[in-house]
């Protein structure tokens, strides 16, 4: 069995809770567009592309792992 699977969905889990607290904080913030000087909206903001950008890498980096280690 591959570990991959289980940390996608709970990854996915985690991204969709960011995308809804960035979200949560944009409408209480009153900022439709940017980060409108707000340090907190900017820091919601970086948090949830941050980590849009970095897991795909990490998973790839896993199915790697997983799909190289089997030995002959």
């Amino acid at each position: 069995m591959t570990i991959l699977p289980v940390y996608a969905a709970l990854l996915a889990l985690l991204f969709v809770l960011l995308s809804i607290r960035t979200i949560r904080t944009r409408h209480s913030r009153k900022v439709a567009l940017g980060h409108g000087d707000d340090p907190a909206m900017l820091r919601a903001m970086r948090v949830h592309a941050n980590f849009a950008e970095y897991v795909p890498l990490a998973l790839l980096l896993v199915y790697f792992v997983e799909t190289g280690s089997h030995a002959p």
